[in-house]
């Protein structure tokens, strides 16, 4: 036998992992703000992960209500007109409304010698001041097996019939064959256990959701900001400063603007840097790049590096980075345009459908 020790140790692995499974690894998550924001961001780590546990102590309530609800429905309706035994609970009646009719399913199994004879029967239960008699549609019959369908539902149709507000099921057929009389054990639990393979599936697919979020808005506050930085650059480089007196006068205008984006926040961190420990901005500038992950500023950012030591050199290049660049950001949004039209064309020509209709309606109806 294991000590318990080992039993604990243990436990306490698997809880770790399944924590880590549905709230996430704050380690990770520590590590991929690093390489966002370029510094410590242990906080928003933590944030992320109360973030997710808040979801999940929400999604495991609605999962409790969810399969209360479900039993509670399945209890009632399987017992609410089933009249049983005490003692072994079997099904010896039904209990008949007080007003309106109840509808289900009853199985009936007849044992004979050679074989076993189970089917459903439905059942319709109607009250007292309903019991209104019904004529019955005569069915040939075709086979053994029908016969005894027939004759089962014709016992339970005259046991129904009977007044009283219980009724007695038959007990044996007009052979004398024994009925016993059943209903399905089936609990319902196929839709709860779905629900929580989809809500586990939710929460583990998106326990990293804000972070990927974070990413996102990162890369498209590059790719807005980027050409305009190079455009900045360009025009002061030509203008006779130097790279690090023209980056800080592009953050000096920036924040003249009091307008936060993640672009130019990245680069006041680069600049202040640069003047605490005189890290290099061309090096800090293709940290920033990599980290980002995005093409265009890496390669630029490779420029920069390559050039700096040849002064006439950059700013002609990076004219045409940012040529380039603008050019290929204008072709993209051109193409999300075009993606944006043809997802409009379906709502159009069903607005379109709904005018024509409007308009000839009138002469139609008149006609």
């Amino acid at each position: 036998m294991r000590p318990v020790s080992n039993l604990l140790r243990d436990l306490q692995r698997l809880t770790l992992l399944m924590k880590r499974f549905s709230l996430g690894d704050v380690d990770y998550l520590e590590n991929q703000y690093r390489e966002i924001y370029g510094m410590n961001q242990e906080e928003k780590a933590k944030e992320t992960i109360a973030h997710n546990r808040k979801r999940f102590f929400i999604a495991l309530l609605a999962l409790l209500l969810l399969l209360v609800s479900i039993l509670m429905g399945q209890n009632n309706r399987e017992q609410h007109y089933l009249y049983m035994e005490a003692e072994n609970q079997q099904i010896i009646g039904l209990i008949r409304p007080e007003s309106g009719m109840i509808q289900g399913d009853i199985t009936a199994k007849i044992v004979k010698e050679d074989s076993v004879w189970k089917a459903e029967m439905p059942t319709k239960i109607l009250s007292v001041s309903m019991m209104d008699e019904q004529k019955q549609e005569t069915i040939p019959v075709r086979n053994q097996e029908e016969e005894l369908r027939r004759q089962v539902e014709s016992l339970l149709r005259e046991a129904i019939a009977a007044p009283g507000s219980r009724i007695l099921l038959p007990t044996h057929t007009r052979d004398g064959t024994p009925i016993q009389w059943e209903t399905r054990k089936n609990m319902g639990l196929g839709y709860p256990l779905i629900a929580i393979f989809l809500i586990g599936w939710i929460l583990t697919s998106s326990r990293y959701s804000i972070l990927k979020r974070e990413r996102e808005e990162a890369s498209r506050s590059v790719e807005r900001n980027l050409p305009h930085f190079l455009n900045q650059l360009v025009l002061l480089l030509n203008a006779g400063s130097i790279f690090e007196g023209a980056f800080q006068e592009i953050l000096k205008n920036q924040q003249k603007k009091k307008e936060k984006t993640y672009f130019y926040s990245q680069l006041e961190l680069i600049l202040i840097r640069y003047e605490e420990t005189r890290d290099p901005l061309d090096a800090q500038l293709a940290d920033l790049a990599r980290r980002t992950d995005d093409q265009d500023f890496i390669r630029i950012a490779g420029i920069i590096r390559d050039n700096l030591q040849r002064g006439i050199l950059l700013p002609e290049k990076l004219l045409k980075e940012r040529n380039d660049l603008m050019h290929r950001r204008k072709k993209r949004v051109e193409e999300e345009i075009r993606v944006k039209e043809t997802k409009l064309t379906m709502p159009l020509c069903l607005h379109l459908l709904v005018l024509i209709t409007i308009a000839i309606a009138p002469a139609v109806l008149t006609s």
